[in-house]
């Protein structure tokens, strides 16, 4: 069986992180574990990696809006370092062209 890298066992972990669960543990063979002893007894046997992961940070709930919607909440923002924030998450986000342009210009619009 293949390893899973920290970002296939990451991807495991959020489905796991839901209500109540603050904290979950998954080994490179796939395995999820809410109790990191259990975790961790389990990866030593195998020779396994083991990766924690806290519930999702609050940056990863980002609501993604489609640019029609993104243009329509960036007509009232008139505070330019809010707009460049906008641009810079949507460049490490989705990075979408027409997203962009409709930030740029509404960044050229309030500097006018």
């Amino acid at each position: 069986m293949k390893a899973l890298s920290k970002d296939e066992c990451k991807k495991k972990a959020s489905e796991f992180l839901k209500g109540n669960v603050k904290e979950v543990h998954v080994t490179s063979d796939g395995q999820v574990f809410y109790n990191k002893n259990l975790a961790t007894n389990h990866k030593d046997k195998r020779n396994l990696t083991l990766y924690s992961f806290p519930e999702v940070e609050e940056k990863e709930k980002v609501v993604v809006l489609t640019i029609a919607q993104l243009t329509e909440q960036i007509a009232t923002i008139t505070d330019k370092a809010v707009l460049e924030q906008m641009a810079t998450s949507e460049k490490e986000g989705q990075n979408r062209t027409g997203a962009l342009k409709a930030i740029e210009e509404r960044i050229s619009k309030i500097t006018e």
